[in-house]
């Protein structure tokens, strides 16, 4: 499962790719997946396809307005709490 996170305006910051055993995108993960982000100030932008056919989650950054330090502690938190539930 490929998720990419971006920042407020749209811009590429981190792309994870997750090998796991179903490698559906079913609307049940889709909806974990945003549970999980709107608690580290992201929002589920929506489910696309890449050049190669495959599907991700495409998730955004929630705030403009937070400072760079509560930015990378909103996108750490978010990194770690995808990594603890999909690793």
């Amino acid at each position: 499962m490929n998720i990419n996170i971006e920042d407020y305006f749209g811009n590429d910051v981190v792309k994870l790719n997750f090998c796991l055993k179903d490698k559906t995108i079913s609307q049940g993960r889709i909806e974990f997946v945003g549970v999980i982000a709107s608690n580290c100030g992201y929002s589920l932008s929506d489910v696309d396809c890449d050049e190669d056919g495959i599907d991700f989650i495409r998730l955004a950054q929630a705030n403009v307005d937070n400072t760079t330090k509560q930015e990378k502690k909103d996108l750490l938190k978010l990194i770690n709490n995808l990594n603890k539930r999909f690793l």
